[in-house]
């Protein structure tokens, strides 16, 4: 089977995930927000003082934007059942267990799979930003506008 409902005890960890991935989205949304207002703010006086305050807010929506795809690809990692050593993979208890002859070394499989999971991370963030994206579209086209 492809896809397999988790285990109870890994469900947090993939909620904790999925929300760091949706914050992540938001985070970037507002990075770009901020910096559409500083660009309509600058080279006017009256605006000279709020101009420093939202930089520095920009640069940590930006920062946040961009440390928690790595923090959700930890938290992806967590729950998992028992590892087989060699492989870094889940040891299913009614399943056959393939293994993998590979000439790579036994420090290196578990830098591949934290890989495999930021690149879930990122795509699951950029999947966040799309369905931000619709809904801010959506409330445009109704005519609900927060500003």
């Amino acid at each position: 089977m492809l896809f397999q409902w988790p285990d109870k005890k890994r469900i947090p960890w993939l909620l904790g995930a999925a929300a760091l991935m949706f914050i992540s989205a938001y985070s970037i949304f507002m990075f770009y927000a901020i910096g559409t207002n500083i660009g309509d703010r600058i080279g006017f006086p009256q605006f000279a003082i709020e101009v420093p305050k939202l930089e520095a807010e920009g640069f940590w929506w930006g920062r946040l934007g961009v440390a928690l795809p790595f923090l959700a690809a930890l938290l992806l990692g967590f729950g998992k059942d028992e590892v087989d050593k060699d492989l870094g993979r889940v040891e299913l208890t009614q399943r056959k267990v393939i293994t993998y002859t590979t000439e790579m070394p036994k420090w290196f499989a578990p830098i591949v799979s934290y890989l495999v999971r930021l690149a879930v991370s990122v795509l699951g963030s950029l999947g966040f930003m799309v369905l931000l994206l619709l809904v801010l579209f959506a409330f445009y086209k109704l005519g609900i506008h927060t500003s």
